[in-house]
């Protein structure tokens, strides 16, 4: 059998390990967060061996989408002159930096741009 043949099946078992055990973690984590929610530790540090963990609320600000773009370019510009919140809005889009990215992906059988079945 080729290395890449090889190197597949190891990439794909230790996969199949990473999404069992990321289930497992995410059912765990629900279960932490409405413990530490009832008895009032929200905020609090707690230590467990080298790490520290602490559930709390952050504020984050929303993702700057191409919608949310658009309806706050037109609700700033208004109806008197939607056609320079266009062109602000093209503008924008057009001068946006391009960066190429390479990346190996996993996905599941049936999984969302998957062409493989």
């Amino acid at each position: 059998m080729s290395a890449l043949k090889d190197n597949l099946r190891k990439l794909y078992r230790i996969q199949n390990q990473i999404d069992a055990l990321n289930e497992e973690k995410n059912i765990l984590r629900q279960k932490l967060e409405k413990q530490i929610v009832k008895e009032k530790l929200v905020g609090k540090r707690l230590n467990l061996g080298n790490r520290t963990i602490v559930y709390e609320e952050k504020n984050t600000m929303q993702g700057l989408t191409q919608s949310f773009l658009a309806e706050s370019l037109h609700d700033y510009y208004g109806d008197g002159d939607i056609d320079e919140a266009r062109r602000v809005f093209d503008f924008i889009l057009k001068n946006r930096k391009k960066i190429r990215k390479m990346h190996l992906e996993m996905r599941k059988k049936g999984s969302k741009g998957n062409q493989d079945e």
